[in-house]
């Protein structure tokens, strides 16, 4: 039996599997511990608190646990929630002290999973053809991101630190100045050098004063974001009574918001109380994630008090814009929970970077893995003014309908069951996968029209149970599509995704994933193989938005253990967390667990910080020249940046993965430049005689109808898809857009050009002032989407027609799509490229004549001589002069230029090249020197 000093354990049966809690007693040097039950405020802070709460409660839109009980049968839950004002500073909070925590409030500590296999699947939509997972066993390239600081985070390598249970759940967030670990009950504050600004601190500190559970209890299981839309922290974490060693009602989800940027100062607190009756319960497993109109949370659903089995998952939004301005009104609502009875876990999406999504009404995102294999996800959308959620695909589907992407074949760690089977060196103890669901984040990004979302889960690598668990990462495009959408090219899909084993040796699990501003992504994990002596260690992969789809780079260990969890602890973390910083998004954070002894509750974290290599011009000059760059010439493994006030020649044939051209740059193309990665445009780039081409995986951002392209950009195509191909001229912005439906040719590349003048052969005064010059290298077919300009147009706008031109001759394009409203030109199903102008052709030239007399060279009529006169074509009009000379061809189009000639038995003829505008008569053909008779 083990000493007090470390555990106590009782079993609890959850969903038929064991689901052990130990309760961990707080040693007695912890620093900065909560309030407790038994250690009264002031009688000043209490009389102030209870006032707070009185007058709180009587704030329109707080609403009690009844309405929870009332939301059965599909309709929407709403959990009381309640406001309890802005607190002091967290500084003087930690400078003052709290009273220290009573053992029995701290953590309770699971020691086993509770998996939450699907009970029942739902009816599936039409499912995507599966796309083959690329089981990657060597690194396709080397290692490139850098590596930034490295220091501790909470736990046992940290001084002040106090381990009140294992394993660790390790979350991050990541702001402007500063970075907040917090793992399990204690949260520390650093700037970005790993120097301690406040902490380790019991997360309870936060809701000092408040006297409910989320003051006089520290049990952990937290999640924090930087809120960079509001430049605000939120930190969170649950709270509930126990009985016999149980979670027991009230069930509480605390939530803190700061009132500024600075995370010592003040915090808005909010608690909210989810019932113990179906269709609510014990909220375990919580996730936080940014979305524009609410902060989302998923949470596992256990029901009864004490907690019992798994109900099902709790799907919730809580009112963002409410929560951070300290309205008491704020209020929290769920999807019908009991819809999801017996799924398994899902992640809300969480936003990345500063760009709202392409489309912010249909509410927030909710991801899972279906058995079948597929992801499955949900929109959850609120309506917090009639206080009511709807939860489908977006699209208007029924309730409960979902976003469907099948997966190639999956088989979950340990051969299937998802549980604990990791080896590690030295001992016979095996460690927890939590191989039955997704791994937060959902990282989502928009990058100027590419949107795309990134998660992982641990699977069986060979998918024979012959090894225990590798990582498998996804990236999913357009995911806010509508999945019905006619136009395939616009529906979700998946992008891209492996499964992460290289060596095919060791095990990795635990991980987290995110993208930064140029589509880089980077992946942290757990890393051990017992066959190397291998201890489990924080690892990091990434993959340059240049490499090869589907893949990984070479494997870095960012913190190598030396010791093995031993004894019978088999868990080894609920989550970790990565996170992109916004001061540059690019630099990435993550933090991991590791040991530096073998034992059993001596874990250690820590903070590590890479990013892709970049390289800045430091001067005008040269593109390619070495000296004038910050770190070297642009490469496929460096991206470039040219900052404001400089200006860069391309003066011979270029290729760089991501190139970010800032505004108030320049970027002068006397040579042709290729872009593989992502393209970032702040101002207008113009590529002179010269093109701008974009590889099969290249991004372009930044557009608008300020920043554009002028001069010839080209599109290679891999794949079928949509490009827009972002040129216009002097006089404005007039992309085209493509969506190429077969790619008969892999690679083609599709070259356009703006240009800004009149088409030749088309009427000026009822045309576009603008035309489009194609070229296709390969063979594919694309639909078109021309854009023009209300400045472009001349004439009667609504009687334009759409032409292709092959040098002079022109073809009428039909059927065509003219929208005068959006000033766009829409057309399917082309095959064929040359020059495309939208307007009427130039009126039909008039006809004229020529006549006149063929002389001889003494000045008398010649007749019975042939005068023929020949068109640029080649075709023919012939006349014989009469008695004295005279001859007269008449119905010859106008405008043209025609060769006159003379055939004669007796007389030699010069040719004579005439321009025809009108008629001409009077015209004289005088024959040159007498023919030489044979």
């Amino acid at each position: 039996m083990r000493s007090k000093s470390n555990l106590s354990r009782r079993a609890l049966e959850y969903a038929g599997t064991a689901f052990f809690l130990i309760l961990l007693s707080v040693p007695a040097a912890a620093q900065l511990a909560g309030a407790s039950k038994d250690s009264k405020p002031s009688p000043r802070k209490e009389d102030e608190a209870r006032e707070l709460r009185e007058k709180v409660k009587k704030q329109p839109g707080i609403y009690s646990a009844a309405g929870i009980r009332r939301a059965q049968n599909g309709k929407t839950v709403q959990p009381e929630m309640q406001f309890y004002g802005e607190s002091e500073r967290l500084s003087d909070i930690l400078a003052r002290g709290v009273p220290k925590l009573r053992p029995e409030d701290g953590m309770l500590q699971e020691s086993q999973t509770e998996p939450l296999y699907e009970l029942v699947e739902y009816p599936t939509r039409p499912r995507t053809e599966p796309m083959n997972s690329l089981l990657q066993t060597e690194a396709f390239a080397p290692f490139a991101p850098i590596s930034g600081v490295s220091f501790e985070g909470p736990g046992a390598g940290l001084g002040g630190f106090s381990m009140t249970g294992a394993p660790p759940d390790t979350t991050l967030a990541v702001g402007p100045n500063h970075v907040i670990a917090w793992v399990n009950s204690q949260f520390v504050i650093f700037n970005k050098t790993g120097s301690v600004l406040a902490g380790p601190s019991n997360g309870n500190t936060l809701f000092t004063g408040l006297g409910n559970l989320c003051a006089t209890t520290n049990r952990g299981d937290p999640i924090l974001q930087y809120d960079r839309l509001a430049d605000r922290w939120i930190l969170s974490q649950f709270a509930f009574n126990v009985s016999g060693s149980n979670p027991a009602a009230p069930y509480l989800q605390c939530f803190a918001i700061s009132t500024t940027n600075d995370p010592t100062g003040s915090y808005y607190r909010y608690t909210v109380t989810f019932s113990s009756t179906s269709p609510s319960g014990f909220n375990d497993y919580g996730k936080l994630g940014i979305w524009n109109d609410g902060y989302y949370t998923s949470y596992n659903m256990f029901g009864g008090t004490p907690a019992g089995s798994n109900t099902g998952v709790g799907l919730c939004v809580s009112d963002r814009t409410k929560m951070l301005a300290g309205d008491a009104s704020a209020t929290t609502l769920c999807a019908p929970i009991t819809f999801y009875g017996g799924g398994a876990s899902f992640i809300p999406a969480d936003l990345e970077g500063a760009t709202l999504p392409s489309d912010t009404t249909r509410g927030g995102i909710f991801i899972r893995q279906s058995t079948l294999p597929a992801l499955r996800y949900v929109r959850l959308k609120p309506d917090f003014a009639a206080g009511t959620v709807t939860v489908n695909d977006g699209w208007g589907g029924a309730t409960g309908s979902y976003v469907e992407l099948s997966l190639p074949t999956t088989t979950r760690p340990c051969n299937g069951s998802g549980g604990t089977c990791v080896a590690q060196p030295g001992t016979t103890n095996t460690l927890d996968t939590l191989g039955d669901r997704m791994m937060y984040r959902l990282s989502f990004r928009n990058r100027g029209g590419v949107e795309s979302m990134v998660i992982n889960q641990s699977v069986d690598p060979d998918g024979a149970g012959s090894r225990s668990a590798a990582v498998r990462w996804y990236e999913i495009r357009n995911p806010l599509g509508n999945p019905s959408d006619a136009d395939t090219s616009k529906r979700p899909f998946l992008y891209q995704n492996g499964t992460y084993d290289p060596g095919s040796a060791g095990n990795r699990w635990m991980a987290s994933i995110a993208s930064d501003k140029y589509g880089n992504l980077l992946m942290g994990y757990s890393m051990v193989n017992a066959a190397t002596t291998t201890y489990p260690s924080v690892a990091i992969t990434g993959r340059s938005q240049c490499d090869a789809i589907n893949s990984m780079q070479a494997e870095q260990i960012a913190q190598a253990g030396s010791g093995s969890q031993t004894g019978t602890l088999t868990r080894w973390g609920d989550y970790t967390t990565i996170q992109v910083d916004p001061s540059d998004d690019l630099t990435f954070w993550y933090i991991g667990q590791y040991l530096s002894a073998n034992g059993t509750f001596n874990w250690r974290t820590r903070i590590v910080s890479f990013r892709f290599p970049t390289t800045t011009a430091n001067t005008n000059g040269d593109f390619n020249t070495a000296a004038n760059w910050s770190n070297g010439v642009p490469s496929s493994s460096v991206s470039g940046i040219v900052p404001a006030g400089r200006t860069m020649t391309v003066n011979s044939a270029t290729t760089v993965c991501n190139l970010d051209v800032q505004s108030g740059a320049s970027l002068a193309m006397n040579a042709d430049l290729t872009v593989e990665g992502a393209l970032t445009l702040g101002t207008s780039v113009n590529t002179g005689s010269s093109t701008l081409t974009l590889g099969c995986e290249a991004t372009v951002s930044g557009v608008s109808p300020s920043v554009y392209v002028r001069g010839s950009v080209a599109k290679q195509y891999c794949r079928t898809g949509g490009f827009d191909f972002p040129v216009g001229t002097a006089s404005g912005y007039s992309p085209v857009n493509t969506n190429v439906t077969t790619l008969t040719t892999n690679p083609s590349t599709l070259s356009v050009t703006a240009v800004g003048n009149n088409r030749t052969g088309m009427d000026a005064a009822q045309s576009a002032n603008r035309y489009w010059a194609l070229a296709l290298t390969g063979a594919l077919t694309t639909n078109l989407v021309f854009n023009y300009l209300d400045s472009d147009v001349a004439g009667t706008e609504s009687s334009y027609k759409l032409y292709r031109w092959n040098a002079l001759t022109s073809t009428a394009v039909t059927p065509f799509t003219l929208n005068t409203a959006a000033n766009t030109v829409s057309v399917t199903g082309i095959t064929s490229f040359s020059d495309w102008t939208i307007g009427n052709l130039a009126p039909t030239a008039a006809e004229g004549g020529i006549s006149g007399r063929v002389l001889t060279p003494e000045g008398a009529g010649l007749r019975n001589a042939t005068v023929i006169i020949t068109d640029p074509s080649g075709a023919q009009r012939t006349a014989l002069t009469g008695a004295f000379g005279y001859f007269s061809i008449e119905g010859l189009a106008t405008g043209v230029s025609y060769t006159v000639t003379v055939r004669s038995k007796t007389y030699q003829f010069v040719p004579r090249l005439i321009f025809l505008d009108d008629d001409i008569a009077n015209l004289e053909l005088i024959g040159q020197s007498p023919l030489r008779r044979q």
